[in-house]
């Protein structure tokens, strides 16, 4: 698999995603074939299923800071990354 990064949205301010001017959802790594998500912003999951990305292959994910815009879908993302916890 080739290394590259991919943009699921750059939305910036909270008056740009609360209105959705662009999209949110983070970034994806694909380096060495691992995944990478970081900062799974509010519509990470279907930015991703949009991307044709499989959140199951995701090696780590990683939030920057505490803010809507960068950590609002974390929990839906684990959860989607381990059938709910079912897989570690």
């Amino acid at each position: 698999m080739e290394s590259k990064i991919i943009f699921l949205g750059t939305v910036g301010e909270s008056l740009v995603y609360g209105n959705q001017i662009r999209s949110s959802g983070g970034i994806v790594l694909h380096i060495d074939g691992m995944q990478f998500i970081i900062d799974p912003g509010p519509g990470c999951l279907s930015r991703c299923a949009d991307f044709g990305i499989n959140v199951r292959d995701t090696t780590a994910v990683f939030v920057t800071h505490n803010h809507t815009n960068h950590a609002n879908d974390v929990n839906a993302l684990i959860a989607a990354m381990t059938y709910n916890g079912l897989d570690k």
